[in-house]
């Protein structure tokens, strides 16, 4: 229902109305009857909206998967390669040096990654580039 009162909104801001109260109960969150009728949607408008951002998402989840599946096909080849040419011992001091190598990286960032994209973000809101600019170099 909060998908369909986001729709609600856009739609507003395009036909320049108001936008609408959101009316919350415990049970069902809901916009007041009378508003939404007074809105007369047309099926063609909310496909104009919906069309281009099904389009993105679609595609940016096609390449990502498409990323992943090579990446992970990748992996494997790789991974049979070093099992042929390394010995059990090798091969098990190899993948105890990725563990404690993934281990650290993923300690070393601590969330560094989503909070430069939230800064970022915050400081484009405020017209400040000199920040934004910091922010990038120090996450590097």
């Amino acid at each position: 229902m909060i998908n369909d009162f986001l729709t609600l909104c856009v739609l507003c801001e395009l036909r320049g109305k108001q936008v609408p109260k959101l009316i919350s109960t415990r049970s069902k969150t809901f916009c007041h009857l009378p508003f939404i009728l007074s809105l007369k949607i047309k099926s063609d408008t909310l496909s104009e909206i919906v069309n281009p951002s099904l389009q993105k998402i679609a595609k940016g989840t096609g390449i990502i998967f498409i990323g992943t599946v090579i990446g992970m096909l990748l992996g494997f080849v790789g991974t049979v390669i070093i099992v042929r040419y390394l010995t059990t011992t090798e091969y098990g001091l190899f993948s105890l040096a990725l563990t404690v190598t993934g281990i650290l990286a993923g300690l070393s960032s601590l969330g560094l990654g989503e909070g430069a994209t939230r800064y970022i973000a915050y400081f484009k809101g405020q017209q400040a580039s000199k920040k934004i600019s910091g922010v990038i170099v120090s996450s590097i």
